[in-house]
């Protein structure tokens, strides 16, 4: 799972929806600190999704709520869940 930059107005359109629910959340839960070190995200989601497709034919990428996506990849021939 990992971040990306939004960039297009539907990458700011989907990333606006995940402000209330990350309010939510804070309110109820408070603050996380984790400690581990945090990169400036530079990565498009149009650019993550064609360096995926070249360096893996058929990968699916898909957006999650905080801003995150999964990016799924199954070999040539493997079995289907």
């Amino acid at each position: 799972m990992g971040l990306t930059q939004p960039r297009t107005a539907w990458d700011r359109v989907v990333s606006a929806a995940a402000v209330p629910a990350a309010r939510i959340a804070r309110r109820r839960r408070g603050e996380w600190e984790h400690g581990s070190p945090i990169a400036e995200v530079a990565t498009s989601h149009a650019e993550l999704r064609a360096a995926a497709r070249e360096a893996l034919p058929g990968a699916r990428l898909r957006r999650r709520l905080y801003w995150r996506y999964t990016l799924v990849w199954r070999a040539p021939g493997a079995p289907k869940d």
